[in-house]
Formats: structure tokens, C-alpha cells, sequence
């Protein structure tokens, strides 16, 4: 997926950047960036997003091309879809140990409170995961300069 945006201004890192995207209808209905640009019939209208600069050089009032590639998307997917199944089945199976350390029968109430629990704790890995990483995983990126204003 990509799009066109003009340079709003850069980081004094030159890491990131502001800038101004305006959706194009073809992304009317598309799910790709949903989280990252306002992209829904009511919102085609110009908005300011951050983005990756990619170490290429750009200054204010360049206009450049926007990527996100399909690797992120599924990495998304992965760990906001896969984890929480992974944990709650993880803390499904887990749980017969835990009711062996308390010297309790293993039921399936005791089943369902170890899922929740795994399911719990992969939700906060998530929320973590996503505060440390975000800047790489959730970020769209500058793929090339068009022109120069």
C-alpha cells in the first residue's frame, strides 16, 4: 500500500517525519492503514501523520511516496490476533501443573482459569510489546522522494 504526502517538517534526528497525506478514494473501505491514516468515507480529507524517514534525505515541502509494507501487516496481525489464542490455550495446558503445585484436581473450571489467565498475560505482552516496538512494527515509511518543492 502506498500513497503520496508533501513534507510537513523533519525531526531534528532526521528518523521521522511530519506530514500531510491526503486518501485517495481507492482507500475508501480498505483496512490496510485504518489504524494510521483516517481512511473512511467520511475522512478523505487531508491529515497530518508520522512517519519513517528511511535515512532518505527530505526537507519541508518535498513530496514523497508513503509505504506499508505487507510484512508489517501481517506482523500486526500476528501479534494481535496469534498471541492472544497462543496464550490462551498456553494457559489452558499450563493449568494441570499449577493444580498439581496446589494439590487440587484438575477441572475444567480450573482449565477455563488457567486460558484466562494466559489470555490476560498475553494481552499486557501485547500492550508492552507495542509500546516498546512501535516505531518499527506500526509506522508507515518514506519509500522514495517524488519532487522537491
Amino acid at each position: 500500500m502506498s500513497l503520496q504526502a508533501k513534507v510537513i517538517s523533519v525531526s531534528d534526528d532526521k528518523i521521522k517525519a511530519k506530514v500531510k497525506v491526503k486518501p485517495v478514494a481507492s482507500c475508501n473501505g480498505c483496512k490496510a492503514c485504518a489504524g494510521l491514516i483516517k481512511a473512511n468515507k467520511n475522512s478523505l480529507k487531508e491529515q497530518e501523520i508520522t512517519v519513517l524517514t528511511n535515512d532518505i534525505p527530505i526537507k519541508e515541502n518535498d513530496i514523497v511516496t508513503l509505504e506499508l509494507t505487507e510484512y508489517q501487516g501481517s506482523k500486526a496481525a500476528l501479534i494481535l490476533y496469534g498471541v492472544p489464542i497462543i496464550g490462551f490455550i498456553g494457559g489452558m495446558l499450563i493449568s494441570p501443573i499449577f493444580c498439581s503445585m496446589l494439590a487440587t484436581q484438575v477441572t475444567d473450571g480450573a482449565r477455563i482459569i488457567g486460558a484466562l489467565i494466559g489470555f490476560v498475560l498475553s494481552i499486557l505482552f501485547i500492550a508492552l510489546y507495542i509500546r516498546k516496538n512501535k516505531t518499527e512494527t506500526f509506522m508507515m515509511h518514506i519509500a522514495s522522494k517524488i519532487s522537491e518543492d
